[in-house]
Parts: structure tokens; C-alpha cells; sequence
């Protein structure tokens, strides 16, 4: 060694610790790309997911609101209250203004002639002023999403209401 320089000469093994220092180094570097690459992915996949998870969730809400409030089956034959715009199945709501009707004819003893029967929303018990309005618009859609109705299943539940409705007098 010179008396001017302050650099050692390097030893074989010097070179040989600087060599594999550098490997490990290109080694790491390589790692550190292949995980920064495998980190973007999942976070991607992971996105995706959740953007899954938030229309699966619309879908089965978009599905519930297809359904009758009361008995949750499809809301194949909708009517909607005038008031309150609640819209429930034909069924749900003949059974639910005959029972109406029955109560207050048991509260009256018999005699309704001068006690005309009031009629309430099942849902909210808002008052019912007129008619329910068949909502055929919506009866389209349940038919798409659900499958359609036999006309002997739409004809059965037809005749539950007329009875009913021919029953009460709105």
C-alpha cells in the first residue's frame, strides 16, 4: 500500500463479501417488485370484491322490494294504499280489510248500519279513503325477477280478492 492512498488494496475475500452483498441486494430488489406487484393485485382483487359485495347487496334490496311487506312472497298482484302509497299483495291486504271488517262488526254487536267501517293501512295505519290502485306496472317486473304467475295461481288469488272487495264497501 502506497503512502499517499488511505484505500486498502481488497482482499479476495472483500470482493468476494462486496460480490455477494450486491447479489443479495439485486435479489431483494427483485422481491421488493415481485411483492409491491402481488400487494397491487390483491388490493385490486379486493376492490373488486367489495364492488361485488355492494351490488349483491342493491340486487337482494332491489329483490325485497319486490316482495309483499306482509308475507314476503312476490308481489305479483300490487295494490297501493291512496294515502300513504304503501303497495301490498292482494291477498295480504283482502285479509287484512276483512279482519278490519269482522272486528268492527264484533266491537258494534252487529249493527253497522249507522257505524260505516273505517279501513287502515296495514303497515302504517294510516287511513284508507279510497280503493287501493292495482300497481300493474310493478306486477310486470315481479313477473321478470321472479318468473311469471300460471293463470291458475293469478286466477286464485284474483278470486280471494273480488270476494273480499265485493264484501267490503270502501
Amino acid at each position: 500500500m502506497s503512502e499517499d492512498s488511505d484505500v486498502e488494496e481488497i482482499t479476495p475475500s472483500t470482493n468476494r463479501l462486496i460480490t455477494s452483498l450486491r447479489d443479495e441486494n439485486t435479489r431483494l430488489n427483485l422481491d421488493n417488485a415481485f411483492f409491491s406487484q402481488k400487494n397491487q393485485q390483491l388490493r385490486q382483487q379486493l376492490l373488486a370484491h367489495i364492488r361485488n359485495q355492494h351490488k349483491v347487496h342493491k340486487v337482494d334490496r332491489l329483490i325485497d322490494l319486490l316482495k309483499c311487506p306482509s308475507c314476503r312472497l312476490p308481489n305479483y298482484d300490487a295494490f297501493q294504499i291512496n294515502k300513504c302509497a304503501h303497495i301490498i299483495c292482494i291477498q295480504c291486504l283482502a285479509l287484512n280489510l276483512e279482519q278490519q271488517e269482522s272486528k268492527h262488526w264484533r266491537m258494534c254487536g252487529g249493527d253497522i248500519a249507522g257505524n260505516p267501517v273505517e279501513y287502515y293501512c296495514p303497515k302504517c295505519d294510516e287511513p284508507i279513503l279510497r280503493a287501493p290502485i292495482p300497481q300493474k306496472a310493478l306486477a310486470g317486473v315481479v313477473d321478470v325477477v321472479f318468473g311469471r304467475q300460471t293463470g291458475e295461481e293469478r286466477r286464485r288469488r284474483w278470486l280471494v280478492a273480488l270476494d273480499t272487495f265485493d264484501f267490503i264497501q270502501m
